[in-house]
């Protein structure tokens, strides 16, 4: 697995937010490092969770439960 930031966490200084788009792990270092800089944070699971969603609304055009997708995503998963 590789690890590590693509920024060091004095880069952060003055940010607001950040994202990584790595869906796994969930928590990045770099998204540690930010959120200890007292950034908010967006992560690559939410990424993927999205482009599912929408993916099912362009090509489906069903509707969907997002409460059990979710659920059903995190039953086998450690996010």
């Amino acid at each position: 697995m590789i690890s590590g930031t693509p920024l060091p966490a004095t880069s952060l200084h003055g940010a607001v937010w950040a994202f990584d788009a790595v869906y796994t792990p969930v928590e990045t270092q770099f998204l540690q490092d930010a959120r200890a800089a007292g950034l908010s944070v967006f992560t690559g699971y939410e990424l993927f969770f999205w482009q599912g969603v929408h993916a099912w609304a362009h090509f489906a055009g069903q509707p969907l439960d997002l409460g059990w997708l979710r659920a059903e995503l995190l039953r086998d998963a450690e996010v």
